[in-house]
């Protein structure tokens, strides 16, 4: 019913501040724009030397993007399906990344870049 900004009624606190939250969070979210920048970056570097190098052109990089796509039975922007579903256990991944499934312990297998 009263707000306590700095605990409960009997002045203990009860978690992090809002502040010490909101820090965290905009520490996370400077690493992840940090890493994305980086992969700009590299993506930028390693497309101009295909360009470069093998003549491999826009249209083709689109037309192969486009493809791997729609690899997952969905052209939505992404590289995988959001619901990938353990061979195993049938159960949805909790995490696409890991190579071993977090509900039974079924080895998926590594796949490049978490694909």
């Amino acid at each position: 019913m009263f707000g306590f900004p700095f605990g409960n009624r009997y002045g203990m606190r009860m978690g992090p501040s809002y502040t010490e939250v909101s820090d965290r969070i905009e520490i996370a979210v400077d690493e992840v724009a940090d890493r994305v920048d980086a992969l700009q970056l590299s993506c930028a570097a390693m497309w101009e030397l295909l360009g470069e190098k093998l003549g491999v052109t826009d249209d083709q990089l689109i037309a192969k993007m486009q493809e791997i796509d729609a690899r997952d039975g969905n052209e939505d922007g992404r590289m995988f399906s959001a619901e990938e579903v353990c061979p195993e256990c049938k159960r949805r991944l909790l995490i696409r990344a890991r190579d071993i499934c977090s509900w039974c312990g079924h080895m998926l297998g590594e796949k490049p870049f978490g694909a």
